[in-house]
Formats: C-alpha cells, sequence, structure tokens
C-alpha cells in the first residue's frame, strides 16, 4: 500500500509536470486549457481525499474558493483571463486555503516583472515597426506602429501562478515532505 508521504510525492510531481504543460501552453496560445484545469482539480481532491479523508476535501474545496476569489476582481475588472482565475483555484484544491493565498499573492507579485517584460516587448515591436515605416516599409504595418492603447495585451500569466504555486507548496510543508521522502 502506497504511504501517505509516497502519495503526496505523487501528487507534486504530478502537478508539476501539468503545471510545465500549462505554463509552455500559455506562453505559445495565451490560452490555458480546461481539460488542464480539470485534471488538477481531480488531482487535488483526489489526494485531498486519500490523505486527510472527507476533510481534505473540504481543504481542497476551501483552497480552491480562495484561489477564485483571489483573482475573480482581477478578471471583472479585464486585466486578466478566466483561464488564469480557474488555474489558481485547481491549484488550491491541493494547497488548500492558506497556502493557496500565499500562493496568489506571489503570483501577483511575480506578474509585475512579467507585465514589465511584455510591455518592453510591445514598445520595441512598435519602435521596429515605425522604423521599417520610415524606410518605406510595407502600409500593411501602420496599424501594428501605432500604439493601440484600446488592445488588450495578454500575459502568459500561467508563470506566475507556477511561482505562486512553489511557495504555496513550501509554506504548506509539501516540498519538504518531498524532499524528506526521498533522502
Amino acid at each position: 500500500m502506497i504511504s501517505n508521504i509516497e502519495f503526496s510525492g505523487l501528487t507534486i510531481v504530478a502537478l508539476g509536470v501539468i503545471l510545465i504543460s500549462v505554463v509552455l501552453t500559455d506562453i505559445k496560445t495565451h490560452r490555458i486549457s480546461n481539460a488542464m484545469v480539470m485534471m488538477i482539480v481531480l488531482l487535488g481532491l483526489i489526494s485531498q481525499l486519500f490523505i486527510h479523508g472527507i476533510d481534505g476535501i473540504m481543504q481542497g474545496l476551501g483552497g480552491m474558493a480562495v484561489g477564485l476569489g483571489i483573482f475573480l476582481p482581477f478578471y471583472i475588472g479585464g486585466g486578466m483571463g478566466a483561464g488564469d482565475v480557474k488555474l489558481l483555484g485547481s491549484i488550491g484544491t491541493i494547497l488548500g486555503p492558506a497556502s493557496t493565498l500565499l500562493a496568489g499573492g506571489i503570483a501577483l507579485i511575480a506578474g509585475v516583472p512579467l507585465a514589465l517584460f511584455c510591455l518592453a516587448q510591445r514598445h520595441q515591436r512598435t519602435r521596429n515597426n515605425k522604423r521599417h515605416l520610415a524606410k518605406g516599409g510595407n502600409e500593411q504595418r501602420i496599424a501594428s506602429a501605432i500604439p493601440y492603447p484600446a488592445r488588450k495585451e495578454r500575459l502568459p500569466y500561467a508563470a506566475a501562478i507556477a511561482a505562486g504555486t512553489v511557495a504555496g507548496l513550501w509554506h504548506s510543508g509539501q516540498i519538504q515532505t518531498l524532499i524528506g521522502a526521498i533522502s
């Protein structure tokens, strides 16, 4: 029979594999798959049930509620995609409420350099397009050369959420337990 420590370790490894896939997909397509989010929810609730019983399910659902609650105002305000909200909520099923709160806060902080990087890239694209037009470049690029304040920039925020998740796993003691089991 598998022990709670081994099951917890397997949960962390599975979450890591799924999160890496989510981050790479978000960077490439700016979308977070509902299927991947559901895999994390199932992983979290099954893990919670196996390790803590019915109380674990309640912890997982509480973590999901906290994760959804942290990012929902940003989604409503138009500053975040629904996939990002659902991703943090799903991760909450593994972390529980307190560690999800920390993970969400760290994700918000980690998102600042991400946003600055994306803005710098946008600025560089605009400058390059203006130079191209000044040299008699293709007129079709005019639209991309003009700054577009109305256009909604998309940030691959899953990377920031992954950073927050690592902090949440550390806070909850799950990473330390995994390291202890390995050594």
